[in-house]
């Protein structure tokens, strides 16, 4: 019980420290409650089975998978969940989950109101401090959808315990219906529509199983019963139509961006575009976080969504896993599901147990639904209830069946055996890292993904590198580096941070940002090769986040830089390859498009210069005419920029330098292309300059001479 609370706790952020001392609590209770009894003598039946073979398939998988530091989420959360599921198929602890959930959605429902009253609620620990940063309503969870999907679970199961738990006190079970309704508002009050939608549909069972339940009661108590049962279902109904509307109406009108439910679908399409790029065995665990970029809806911008999950547990299953990974899934979900409705309908279930049953089948339910718009059981609790409610699928059979579902004496213990086996297994990997990464939660650094920050009073180095030593991960390595690049005047910095950088990279070789920061050092030291080369490796996974990262423009950028250096060795050649090359890149960007045009403008004149340079006269005339095809004139015009003055200087020198070359004809020509330019700036800035005026009275004594010459 003490395990469950702290994973309530703490089990409701994505940080992979806070899981690992989560399925460390959670396999230390179930080796003490396996050693203690705490365990199920019923036999292993075949939804049993489909569910460990599930997990090795997954855990094979994640093993295999192309990012460990991504896919090892997957398989600590996935022992976690097996842990909590063999655990609790011991029917004498049904009554320490019910006092867990009742304390859980009490402490809830009361966070949920002081922030509702806009006051501030101690975070246990003060652990996770972008909780205490949201300014939505969670409750503990990090965000409604979480906690939407795990106060609805809880609200069922203890309504479920408070309708069929006849042979527990009265008081203790209106207690628990009161906190149940509570419990289920608070859910749907969430803001979640996916919670909206799974309530509505656990209801519709509900309703169901109460009015076949009633068929054992006598006429008079069973319209009674049923009489009651429909007038409950009425006012669940308009309570459930009056929250929904009001949460899909805020929901719809959440601003300009894209409305949530088109980025879901576009979600969907990208998973299942990966997905038939490996159909049977899936493209690795996580994979979506980063296979997605090279998929991207061109719909979708990065702004309005950066996924890490495909907000549809089976597509993320189909495009993680494969096929066989979705279709065990499938079978080991609807396999518990089917046979508490079996059982149910057959009475096959103890009196003193049925609402168990009921429970989990509602429970699951409301998991399974859920699991089509979002994530949720990615966090540690919402996955404990999870496995709560498929264990409590299978629950113990009537007496006249108890003893053919028992298993036999050495299987029991095979059955104990593996239990022990699997919570030890777990346990000794999620101490490792939680011990590891015990320096992050001293600093308050527990949160290691994305929306980490550079921070050097918080982010210390010291606990960074300590925790990197005893467990290497790309997070760690790219904070690390993030922390040394802020500062590259430091002695070694630099160093440092294109070594943490690299290894970051090559345990999760499509992290755009490690590439980004590692191609922006080599650019600050003059190594625009090795920029490149970065670049290139990146570009699939980059070019869909061209608008949030502006990759190509900086890509472009290196290349210009790439050019000066060719430049000033004399490699005009090449310098303007270089040039070529980077507005090829600035036209597949979808950047900005200020920033991107004016440098796009810069690096065309750039070329001019060299074509001019060079004596290509022909090329920069046709260079120019390339400048006002492709770029608008309010570019090309800007005021700040000058491009006329700057071409008209550099014509008019070339046209004295011709002259010196005894080719009065070219120097004619380029006078007076010199001239137009200036008459063109004079137009554009609107000003009557006397250096202007100067340059062009020069120029037209020039012609003079040269008509005066004959030319």
């Amino acid at each position: 019980m003490l395990a469950l609370l702290f994973v309530a706790g703490f089990g409701v952020t994505l940080s992979w420290v806070m899981l690992a001392m989560s399925a460390l609590c959670v396999a230390f209770a179930g080796v003490l409650g396996t050693a203690a009894g705490f365990y199920s003598r019923q036999r292993w039946s075949v939804p049993g089975m489909l569910l460990l073979a599930a997990s090795v398939y997954f855990f094979y998988r994640a093993w295999s998978s192309p990012v460990w530091d991504l896919a090892k989420e997957d398989a600590l959360l996935l022992g976690l969940g097996l842990v909590v599921y063999l655990v609790s198929r011991c029917g004498r602890l049904c009554g320490a989950w019910m006092l867990v959930l009742a304390v859980v959605a009490v402490v809830n429902i009361s966070y949920f109101g002081l922030q509702k009253l806009e006051l501030d609620p101690m975070v246990p620990m003060d652990l996770v401090s972008v909780r205490a940063e949201q300014s939505a309503d969670f409750g503990w969870f990090q965000d409604y959808g979480a906690l939407g999907n795990g106060m609805a679970i809880m609200g069922w199961v203890l309504l479920c315990f408070a309708t069929w738990a006849r042979d527990k006190a009265k008081l203790l079970r209106v207690a628990m219906a009161v906190v149940g309704v509570l419990t289920l508002v608070v859910a749907m009050m969430s803001g979640s529509r996916s919670a909206i939608m799974s309530i509505a549909v656990a209801g519709v069972l509900y309703s169901v199983v109460s009015w076949v339940y009633s068929e054992r009661f006598a006429y008079r108590l069973r319209q009674r019963v049923r009489t009651s049962l429909v007038l409950i279902t009425l006012a669940g109904c308009v309570g459930l139509g009056v929250l929904g509307y009001l949460t899909f109406a805020e929901r719809a009108g959440e601003g300009d961006a894209m409305p949530e439910t088109n980025i879901r679908l576009a979600y969907w399409g990208m998973a299942v575009e990966q997905a038939m790029d490996s159909p049977v065995t899936g493209t690795g665990a996580r994979s979506f976080s980063y296979e997605c970029f090279r998929h991207w809806n061109t719909n979708l911008k990065t702004i309005e969504a950066n996924p890490e999950f495909v907000h549809n547990e089976y597509l993320q299953a189909w495009s993680d896993y494969g096929l066989v990974g979705l279709l065990l899934m499938l079978a080991a979900l609807l396999s518990h599901w089917g046979v508490a409705v079996y059982r149910l309908y057959q009475q096959e279930v103890d009196e003193d147990r049925h609402w168990v049953a009921v429970a989990g089948l509602i429970g699951l339910t409301v998991v399974m639904v859920h699991s089509l718009t979002d994530f949720p059981q990615r966090l540690p609790w919402n996955l404990c209830l999870a496995a709560m409610c498929l264990a409590w699928c299978y629950p113990r059979v009537a007496m006249k069946d108890r003893e053919a579902q028992s298993s036999g004496k050495w299987l029991q213990v095979a059955l104990v055996m593996l239990q022990i086996g699997i919570s030890l297994a777990v346990g000794s990997y999620a101490a490792r890292e939680a011990w590891a990464g015990r320096s992050l939660v001293e600093s308050q650094q527990v949160r290691e993904d994305g929306a980490w920050e550079v921070d050097t009073k918080v982010a210390r180095l010291r606990e960074l590198e300590r925790a990197s030593e005893a467990s290497p991960d790309f997070r760690r390595y790219l904070n690390l580096a993030r922390l040394y690049h802020t500062d590259l005047s430091k002695e070694g910095a630099a160093e440092a941070a294109v070594a943490h950088y690299e290894k970051s990279l090559e345990r999760h070789p499509y992290n755009v940002v490690a590439a980004l920061g590692l191609a922006g050092i080599h650019t600050g030291q003059r190594q625009f090769e090795k920029a490149d080369e970065v670049y290139a490796s990146i570009e699939t996974y980059a070019a869909a986040r061209d608008w949030w990262f502006e990759f190509y423009l900086t890509w472009a950028r290196n290349k210009a830089y790439q050019a000066y250096k060719m430049t000033e060795s004399g490699d005009w050649d090449g310098a303007d390859t270089c040039l070529v090359e980077a507005i090829e890149l600035l036209g597949k960007a979808s950047s900005k498009s200020e920033p991107r045009l004016e440098f796009m403008r810069d690096i065309y004149i750039n070329r001019i210069r060299l074509a001019m340079a060079a004596e290509n006269y022909d090329k920069s005339a046709q260079l120019w005419v390339e400048v006002n095809e492709i770029l608008p004139v309010w570019v090309i015009h800007d005021r700040e920029a000058r491009v006329h003055r700057s071409l008209g200087e550099l014509y008019m020198r070339s046209a004295a330098s011709e002259w010196k070359k005894r080719d009065p004809a070219l120097a004619k020509v380029l006078f007076e292309k010199a001239r137009q330019f200036f008459v063109d700036d004079q137009n554009i800035s609107g000003k009557q300059e006397s250096w202007r005026l100067e340059r062009i009275n020069y120029i037209d004594q020039q012609l003079k001479l040269l008509g005066v010459a004959g030319f």
